[in-house]
């Protein structure tokens, strides 16, 4: 199944989470820890610590989908920390993630180039 994140602001969850939350605990971690709404026209991604599964927490006005993609082998490129990353994110960087792109590193690797 495909869902159009196209029409959403995406917002990445940078610090690890416990991969065990349901929605709600996710939903209430984007008020408390990332402090946007979840109830607004956003999808929210998380990792736990092992970086091998990613939740999308997305609301559609009646109730909450809460999308998985766990690998078997290998592990997401995530973000260090906030300054690695904007809080909002593109369709395309979700698209490349979910593929097993590496975003957060070539711009680390370019921002460092263009230092030198």
């Amino acid at each position: 199944m495909y869902f159009d994140f196209g029409s959403r602001r995406l917002f990445v969850c940078v610090g690890p989470v416990d991969m065990r939350c349901g929605a709600e605990r996710l939903s209430q971690m984007v008020v408390t820890k990332m402090e946007l709404s979840p109830l607004d026209n956003s999808a929210f991604l998380f990792t736990g610590k092992r970086r091998n599964m990613i939740k999308i927490l997305v609301w559609d006005r009646n109730g909450f989908w809460l999308f998985t993609k766990h690998l078997y082998k290998g592990t997401y490129a995530w973000p260090k920390d906030e300054e690695s990353v904007k809080k909002q994110v593109t369709a395309e960087a979700v698209a490349a993630l979910l593929e097993g792109q590496d975003r957060w590193r070539r711009l680390e690797d370019t921002k460092g180039r263009e230092l030198q």
